[in-house]
């Protein structure tokens, strides 16, 4: 071979290189897997029923905590237990696994249910079609019908979505159920989910009182407002070092006429200063509020301020 001809080859080769080096990475493979619901217990304390999802997939995340909270809204919308969830690799740092090795002592545990009768209704369609995947993805609408109630809601999948319920648990000393659904059709893949949902009583003193509570945004006449009568202050957590500055977490409150907290809202919070606030909050207690000399559910706000 020519001097000449292997200079060239050898160009031709560095500038093939360079080109390919230039190109945009092709984007990675989907790496989405299954998620499986893990139920923890029940906190009488806070009536909290806490579970983690655990997603399988090669992003190596730990599990995430969730709970459910019985004095809220209805229907129950999980909540993501922040100060729980602070991991350093496959362990939690030490303020998180110091608040979680508070509450796990106080969990009861949820038995389930064998001879509990439901049934399971899926409406679905699809609505359009994904072209980088060349995937139909649909519209789905689930509705659980259980002796506590029926609950009804909306699924987005990517495929034609199949839904079964997994088990059904009582909560213990409560009127509530909590059923573990579990559906196919997450992500590309069509992986299997696991979802708790919570449901009420259609009847009874617990569900007659909370359709008594007025909604966060009526408005609520009296003529004296609820006053404090027990406080309890909230748990800051740990910081590495002191900065000496006041932050403030703004709750809004629902006051029964029993002088009980019946519901929390935070209003403008702090990322992990918010579950510190409304856990203190919950405990308190209150004289209610004064409408025509009865006393008369009410919503109030009540800043919670933390010096770390």
């Amino acid at each position: 071979m020519s001097t000449n001809r292997f200079l060239r080859l050898h160009l031709f080769v560095l500038f093939a290189a360079l080109l390919v080096g230039s190109l945009p990475r092709l984007a990675s493979a989907y790496t989405g897997g299954p998620v499986r619901a893990r139920i923890l217990g029940y906190d009488r304390a806070t009536l909290k029923v806490f579970y983690e999802l655990k997603s399988f997939d090669e992003s190596g995340e730990p599990p995430k905590t969730y709970f459910f909270d019985l004095l809220g809204p209805i229907p129950a919308i999980p909540t993501h237990a922040e100060s729980l969830d602070d991991w350093e690799g496959d362990f939690r740092v030490r303020t998180a696994r110091q608040r979680w090795l508070e509450i796990y002592p106080r969990l009861v545990p949820l038995h389930g249910l064998r001879d509990t009768e439901f049934t399971v209704r899926v409406r679905a369609e699809s609505t359009d079609v994904d072209t980088n995947w060349n995937t139909t993805r649909f519209a789905a609408r689930v509705e659980i019908r259980t002796p506590a109630g029926v609950r009804t809601f909306d699924l987005h999948t990517f495929c034609q979505p199949v839904v079964r319920v997994q088990g059904v648990y009582n909560v213990p000393g409560r009127q509530e159920l909590l059923v573990i659904m579990s559906y196919i059709g997450r992500g590309y893949g069509c992986e299997e989910v696991e979802l708790p949902v919570l449901f009420v009583p259609r009847s009874g003193k617990s569900g007659s009182e909370r359709n008594d509570l007025p909604a966060e945004s009526e408005f609520g006449y009296y003529e004296d407002p609820p006053v404090v009568v027990t406080r309890v202050d909230p748990v800051p957590p740990e910081v590495p070092r002191s900065t000496d500055i006041d932050w403030e977490v703004l709750l809004r409150v629902l006051v029964g006429k029993d002088g009980c907290v019946k519901n929390v809202r935070v209003f403008r919070g702090v990322t992990g200063l918010n579950e510190a606030a409304v856990d203190a909050v919950r405990r308190w207690v209150f004289k209610p509020a004064i409408s025509n000399n009865k006393p008369v559910a009410a919503w109030i706000e009540i800043p919670i301020h933390f010096r770390l």
